[in-house]
């Protein structure tokens, strides 16, 4: 999960196109698999970069690896993003809730608890 780290240092448009274009899919029973499947499906699915690097990197980021996974820091870094978030799925006709509600994890364990997390923020701040 380092990549996702660097990554998220890069211009968003180079970051939409090494996860499109670049990145080859792991085998299966890569821990990696699901997590490039995520950012792959938030990209697609935003059709905006910045938000799909941003947003990708909070559902992939792990807990304690690396300087951008200190939970207070995530909890900070989703509060920031939410509203913009909003915001963008509001000009598509969509609520922040339903776009939460129907993201997939996938078999990612970790990609879940933090998808409950942003669950559980919205809920706190509704």
């Amino acid at each position: 999960m380092r990549a996702i780290e660097l990554l998220s240092e890069l211009d968003a448009a180079a970051f939409a196109r090494a996860v499109r274009d670049t990145w080859k899919a792991p085998p299966a029973t890569s821990p990696a698999a699901g997590a490039l499947a995520v950012l792959g499906r938030q990209l697609e699915e935003l059709g905006d970069p910045e938000l799909g690097l941003r947003l990708g990197a909070l559902l992939v980021d792990r807990p304690h690896h690396g300087s951008m996974s200190a939970e207070v820091g995530w909890a900070l870094r989703w509060k920031a993003l939410s509203p913009y978030l909003a915001a963008h799925l509001a000009q598509r006709g969509r609520s922040l809730a339903e776009y939460l509600a129907g993201l997939d994890a996938g078999s990612d364990p970790h990609v879940a608890r933090r998808i409950a997390r942003m669950r559980a923020a919205r809920v706190d701040s509704a």
